[in-house]
């Protein structure tokens, strides 16, 4: 179990960079996503709602989550199939982090566009 946490900031941040939503449905999408987790890196897909799911299996495409699933035996032979959703803590903090370095590149955009002379005309 990965013992980072993710705040509630780089979740919006990184459903923004990588789902390319705005700022309030990045919010709401990150609320539930941190309230079903909780402090767990990894929840039964059974809690989920079916609007849930399929939030969630956007977020497995942007590779914020990963499905897994357990096949265990009954004690009367039948198969029993659990699966779960993992959360990629790893992922979700790069891709707040592009966010970040996206945003801080706009700032200086600016000077990108102005000649290098310029810059030097009174040195």
């Amino acid at each position: 179990m990965n013992n980072e946490v993710i705040c509630r900031r780089e979740m919006i941040k990184a459903l923004e960079n990588k789902l390319l939503v705005e700022e309030n449905d990045a919010a709401k999408g990150a609320d539930l996503v941190l309230n079903l987790f909780g402090f767990e890196d990894r929840i039964i897909d059974n809690i989920l709602e079916p609007q849930d799911r399929q939030l969630f299996y956007a977020l497995e495409n942007a590779g914020f989550l990963k499905s897994e699933m357990e096949e265990t035996t009954l004690y009367d032979s039948r198969g029993w199939r659990v699966h779960y959703w993992v959360l990629q803590k790893n992922a979700i903090k790069s891709a707040s982090l592009n966010a970040k370095a996206k945003k801080s590149n706009k700032l200086y955009s600016i000077y990108d566009k102005i000649p290098d002379e310029w810059f030097f005309r009174n040195m």
